[in-house]
């Protein structure tokens, strides 16, 4: 059984400027990101044809967005395998967006302690 629900547009808007932020110096990333986000999600082993980047670069920018929780993946059937294949099997890019939302609070409340620490410095100085 499949939940089908629609994403607000303001979660996906999210999720591009948050990685534009963070990844304006690696075009890989934002363009995988930008990928998963308007598909809903993306077969990995079709990511390739569908981004048209090397190997290596895809594999380094789903590194990174798994490491800071952007994206995620799971293993379900196929459901355009043909049924005489022997592996059914595939796996799948997301966002899920309540870890993407968790994210940006903890960078937002890191930025916002940082901040208060500096603020403090400077006014200890004076």
């Amino acid at each position: 059984m499949f939940l089908v629900f629609a994403v607000p547009e303001e979660f996906k808007e999210l999720g591009k400027r948050l990685v534009r932020a963070i990844y304006s110096e690696s075009p890989a990333v934002i363009v995988l990101m930008d990928a998963v986000i308007n598909h809903g999600c993306v077969k990995d082993a079709d990511k390739e044809a569908l981004i048209a980047l090397d190997t290596k670069c895809l594999k380094e920018a789903v590194a990174k967005l798994r490491y800071e929780r952007l994206i995620k993946s799971k293993e379900m059937d196929d459901p355009h395998a043909p049924p005489e294949a022997r592996i059914r099997k595939a796996s799948f890019l997301y966002v899920d967006y309540r870890s993407l939302i968790n994210v940006v609070k903890f960078k937002l409340k890191k930025l916002h302690v940082l901040l208060e620490k500096e603020a403090k410095e400077v006014h200890s100085s004076s």
